[in-house]
């Protein structure tokens, strides 16, 4: 049996997907922060970034969702997966890296402060057998190129540097922040002038 969600809709046309489960397996909804890097999250919003940081497991971003939140929304999945013991039959679940991270957590027995810093690479099939009082884990990595975006939980000591000087984080497209400031930048220098126009033709009518 296979399951993804429907986030993955290229893979609606498979023939080897069973089920589709569009809502508990959707990636981990980040609110504003949706689509940005560390980097670009420490620039724009540098308090939700520190609180973060701070409770990992239940800060929740504006319009997002905490840890804790996605571990409640997939707790039908972890059941069904409990449930589940017909032999020599396998479940197949394809999901983002915050998702898996929750169901890895489960039978693998991490709590939910270390929940959020499971390290779980990309293009790797993790295979988990359950035994009597553990599950046998085995990795299968696929040979695809992919960045690291794994963040380490950060000492006292670390969560007080930026990103750039941050042992705990290598993956920096500072490019990336510099375009998005001066995008920014641009959208409030258009915004004046615009301001600036209607000021002025308001001036001249009165």
């Amino acid at each position: 049996m296979n399951w993804t969600g429907n986030i993955l809709s290229f893979f609606r046309q498979s023939t080897w997907i069973d089920q589709l489960i569009p809502f508990v397996l959707e990636h981990y909804r980040s609110g504003i922060a949706d689509g940005l890097t560390y980097e670009e999250i420490e620039s724009l919003y540098p308090e939700e970034f520190g609180e973060r940081d701070k409770d990992k497991y239940n800060f929740r971003y504006i319009r997002g969702e905490s840890y804790r939140d996605l571990v409640q929304r997939l707790e039908p999945v972890i059941m069904e997966l409990e449930r589940h013991r017909e032999p020599g039959h396998s479940i197949f679940i394809i999901g983002h890296q915050a998702v898996l991270r929750c169901i890895y957590a489960y039978f693998m027995n991490y709590s939910p402060e270390e929940l959020p810093y499971i390290k779980v690479p990309l293009h790797t099939i993790v295979k988990l057998t359950p035994k009597a009082y553990e599950c046998h884990e085995e990795r299968f990595p696929v040979d695809i190129p992919a960045v690291d975006t794994h963040r380490a939980k950060p000492t006292t000591e670390e969560s007080l540097l930026p990103l750039s000087k941050n042992p705990s984080h290598h993956y920096q497209p500072k490019h990336l922040v510099s375009l998005l400031k001066k995008t920014h930048l641009n959208e409030l220098r258009s915004k004046s002038v615009v301001e600036h126009e209607v000021s002025d033709s308001n001036a001249s009518l009165s």
